[in-house]
C-alpha cells in the first residue's frame, strides 16, 4: 500500500495548497479553509485536484 504525505507549499488564506509524490509526478490538491466557531473547528475542505508530470520529481517548494 502507498502512503501518502502531503507537503503544503502555499498558505494563500483561504486556500491551502498540498502537493505529493506519486509515481511520474505530483497529485496536487487545493483546499478551502473553512472556519468554525473555534480554532478547533476549523478544517480544510478540498476543492481541486490535479496531477503535475515529473518523472525526475524536480519540482523544488522554492521554484513555485
Amino acid at each position: 500500500m502507498m502512503v501518502l504525505h502531503w507537503e503544503r507549499i502555499s498558505e494563500d488564506q483561504p486556500a491551502l495548497t498540498y502537493r505529493t509524490q506519486v509515481p511520474g509526478g505530483w497529485l496536487v490538491v487545493v483546499c478551502e479553509l473553512v472556519r468554525g466557531q473555534g480554532a478547533l473547528q476549523s478544517h480544510t475542505k478540498p476543492v481541486s485536484a490535479c496531477f503535475v508530470p515529473d518523472e525526475e520529481h524536480a519540482w523544488s517548494k522554492e521554484a513555485r
